[in-house]
């Protein structure tokens, strides 16, 4: 799985891709993460959820980009469980860190 996430890390500016479950359980991750791939995941998981709660009747999260003054988190769904996630520095090119994101969740799709 490893592997797979890490064709992230090639994008410039990216600093980190997990794979996080709706219950905020990291299975895999690549990279580096503050405070520490855990304890990011549980707060994505976090968001997630309340996010699929206030927005229900327009159906479940497929993508989401956070855009802050320190960085860019993109979420992508995997399935109805889990979501590739990655972050990296401010200026990243996010068409292209959507597009690989997609590929990656497809493959890491087959695994799970």
């Amino acid at each position: 799985m490893e592997e797979i996430l890490d064709k992230l890390l090639k994008i410039n500016g990216v600093e980190g891709a997990l794979v996080v479950g709706k219950d905020g359980l990291v299975i895999s991750s690549v990279g580096t993460f503050h405070p520490d791939p855990d304890s990011f995941g549980a707060g994505v998981a976090e968001a997630l959820n309340h996010l699929d709660s206030h927005f229900q009747a327009r159906g479940v999260c497929q993508r989401v980009t956070l855009d802050q003054q320190t960085g860019v988190t993109h979420l992508t769904a995997i399935n109805e469980v889990t979501f590739l996630v990655a972050h990296g520095s401010t200026g990243i090119n996010l068409g292209r860190l959507r597009l690989d994101s997609d590929q990656v969740s497809a493959a890491l799709g087959e695994q799970l």
